[in-house]
């Protein structure tokens, strides 16, 4: 066996692009995936990338609403994605379903929300960027100026979380006689991608949206252009790594200005930075890039030069990692991402799956399968030790503990650097995880460690070679002494000549050539939300599923790697599909508000919307709304605006302001929130879960342990198990 899923069949119902990537997740991985095409899609064309790239591994039909559900009522998974009300009128609701498939795991996907006004709209990254607040957070040049996604990132996030959340039900199907009805909607995908920088607590610093640098605010985490002309992104956030930065730069006099006088915590304020930016962007300019670079890498700054795609395609690391791979097809030759997580046992393949295994080999659910009497979580009962730091790996643990596992946090003694830079984000990542505090320096701390691992069902780590062999732990060992252990490795660059050099989230941002597509070359602009990160976890959290699936059948595991470069071409997969007659890739500039007039962000009298007419009727009728040069639009409000173009059949809605997600009742009564009851920082409200299942409640509050403060309770659980 050498796909995962070799048993499981899902049919694809979806419309838009993130249940089709969730499906073309679990092809990549041995599942047979038919495609059913119902009815074309507005706006979504047959050689659209985004939709050609969701599509592979998968056998494309079309069929009516009766062929259709015939085939669901045959398959063991299905993807949906038609509003609720559409969904019940189509038969293709989850109960009405399963009244005749009870083994039937139901994966409904909207590509926004699940109440309120923004239910109704259309697939729409624009749209969703409005009403969420992503397009107030996102760094321009203008303070009071909402910026449009260039990439779909949020649609990538949705289709590896509910690719996630699929796999996670047919672990709890295969394992219990039961099946799941689940739900991955656009804004748990929102919630995912801001659960670092969304947190709301009084006094807390929100460096994205009031100064709206798309350069960056930070003068240790920003982009500098050089006297050649090249930009630069330098990533010195800990002191450290920002005392090499100021000695390459030869500004360490930058110390004992009187409103900083010798304090590096000092540089998160707006006054201090403005100073700092503008002598180190001078200091910048005075040299070319590959003095630059010398310099850095002499010193060990992290930065990475700012690039296109083109140029990330073409470079060592992506052919070291085989991160682009031919892709099969019948359309000619096309080139795409390669695998989002490398399995060691179960490698998948990205040729289309036509021959999954027979009804009674893959061992249906019986028709008469009861439900949990007390309805858990679908990965209830899975240990996982979660020995990772900073972002990445710990938001992958998070996905698998909101899914249902137990997470041990496992950090060195006093607790996780992370936890003292920027404790609210390390309370959001880390919410609810046992909080255990191990030396893995000390002999004894190190035979602990190997005992809990040996009870575990998953090890994720994020330790370089060099760490391990300086802590003297052997992985591999804890692998043998466990052999139904999953051990996910979560890397920053993976092979290649970068490996063993920080593998942070802008680094990534700037070299796979994101920031120049989102501002253009001249302009180019960071992305706030930690794509890399936030990405990397999740796709984390979907390699270590599936190995929890392959167990099933293997009766061990197996190991997973991660990468952030990996991720860097998942999450712009589209982007990175080449074949004939490709349509050029998008390319923004400094607050771009959109693509066309009638697909955009426009200004009224007392705020921004987004408007998104794509028939020519539509079009008619905006274009009279606007008026010339957008003057009928500024002469009225926004609630005025939205109100006439509902009336013609136009979607549109308001732009919510930074600040305002905290307050607004759409993102309430979807409950985007929860508040965690830290021991350090008091109640925290962060971003809430990223699925959401039948008979399992929202959770409203949290706790966040103080580091070590579970650790007798948890080394006393693997004492007392012997």
């Amino acid at each position: 066996m050498t796909n995962a899923f070799f048993d499981v069949r899902v049919v694809d119902l979806s419309l838009h692009p993130g249940g089709a990537l969730a499906a073309m997740h679990l092809g990549e991985y041995g599942a047979e995936v038919t495609r059913v095409e119902r009815r074309p899609e507005a706006g979504v064309r047959d050689d659209d990338p985004l939709w050609r790239y969701a599509n592979r591994t998968k056998e494309v039909v079309a069929a009516s609403d009766d062929a259709a559900r015939a085939l669901v009522l045959g398959a063991d998974v299905v993807v949906v994605d038609l509003p609720a009300d559409e969904l019940a009128a189509a038969g293709l609701g989850a109960t009405q379903l399963r009244q005749d498939a009870p083994g039937l795991v139901h994966a409904w996907m909207p590509p926004h929300a699940l109440h309120g006004p923004p239910a109704g709209l259309p697939y729409d990254e624009l749209l969703l960027w409005a009403w969420t607040g992503l397009a107030a957070q996102q760094p321009g040049a203008t303070s009071d100026h909402p910026v449009a996604p260039v990439v779909p990132i949020i649609t990538y996030e949705q289709g590896a979380l509910g690719a996630c959340a699929i796999a996670a039900a047919l672990i709890e199907r295969k394992e219990h006689p039961a099946a799941r009805a689940l739900t991955v909607s656009g804004l748990h995908a929102v919630n995912a991608m801001n659960t670092s920088i969304r947190i709301d607590l009084p006094g807390i610093f929100r460096p994205f949206g009031a100064q709206k640098d798309g350069t960056g605010v930070s003068p240790q985490f920003r982009m500098y252009r050089c006297r050649d002309g090249v930009w630069l992104f330098v990533c010195a956030l800990t002191p450290p790594f920002f005392f090499k930065l100021v000695e390459a730069l030869d500004l360490m006099e930058i110390m004992l200005i009187p409103e900083v006088e010798g304090e590096f915590a000092r540089f998160v304020q707006p006054e201090v930075q403005a100073i700092a930016n503008a002598r180190f962007a001078a200091r910048m300019a005075e040299l070319d890039s590959g003095e630059w670079a010398r310099r850095f890498d002499e010193l060990g700054v992290p930065y990475a030069p700012v690039q296109t795609r083109d140029d990330w395609a073409a470079s060592e690391t992506v052919a070291a990692n085989d991160l682009l791979l031919p892709v099969p097809g019948d359309d000619g030759p096309t080139t795409g991402p390669g695998f989002p997580a490398v399995l060691s046992a179960t490698p998948g393949s990205l040729q289309p799956s036509t021959a999954a295994a027979s009804r009674t080999e893959r061992g249906a659910a019986p028709a008469d399968a009861p439900p949990h009497s007390e309805p858990t979580l679908p990965l209830d009962g899975v240990l996982v030790v979660d020995a990772t730091k900073f972002l990445a790996g710990p938001f992958g643990c998070l996905v698998l503990q909101d899914l249902g596992a137990r997470v041990v946090k496992v950090d060195p003694p006093g607790g996780e650097d992370f936890r003292t830079v920027a404790g609210a984000s390390y309370c959001a990542l880390n919410r609810d995880k046992d909080q255990v505090c191990i030396d893995l320096k000390d002999a004894a701390g190190r035979d602990a460690f190997a005992a809990l691992v040996q009870r575990a069902d998953v090890l994720v780590e994020n330790m370089s070679r060099q760490v391990s062999d300086e802590l003297e732990l052997d992985l591999t060992a804890l692998r043998a002494a466990n052999r139904r252990l999953v051990h996910c490795h979560v890397d920053g660059w993976g092979a290649g000549p970068l490996a063993g050099t920080p593998g942070f989230d802008p680094l990534l941002q700037a070299r796979s050539g994101l920031m120049v597509a989102q501002g253009g070359p001249e302009s180019p602009v960071i992305q706030p939300m930690s794509l890399h990160d936030i990405g990397t976890g999740t796709l984390a959290a979907f390699g270590t599923v599936v190995a929890l699936y392959a167990r099933t059948h293997l009766g061990e595991g197996q190991g997973v790697d991660v990468a952030l470069s990996r991720t860097s071409v998942a999450f712009q997969g589209a982007e990175f599909t080449t074949y004939a007659g490709r349509p050029p890739a998008r390319v923004g500039y400094i607050d771009y508000v959109g693509d066309e007039p009638a697909h955009r962000y426009v200004e009224a009298s007392d705020g921004w919307l987004a408007a998104h007419a794509t028939s020519d009727e539509q079009r008619r009728s905006w274009d009279a709304i606007r008026g010339d040069d957008d003057a009928g639009l500024r002469a009225q409000r926004v609630d005025e605006v939205v109100e006439t173009c509902r009336a013609h059949g136009i979607p549109a809605i308001a732009v919510l302001g930074r600040d305002d997600v905290y307050t607004s009742e759409v993102l309430a009564a979807n409950d985007c929130f929860l508040v965690v009851d830290d021991d350090d920082l008091g109640e925290v409200r962060v971003m809430r879960g990223y699925s959401e299942w039948d008979g399992v409640a929202p959770r409203t509050r949290a706790v966040m342990h103080a580091a070590g403060r579970d650790t007798d309770a948890v080394l006393g659980e693997v004492t007392a198990r012997g």
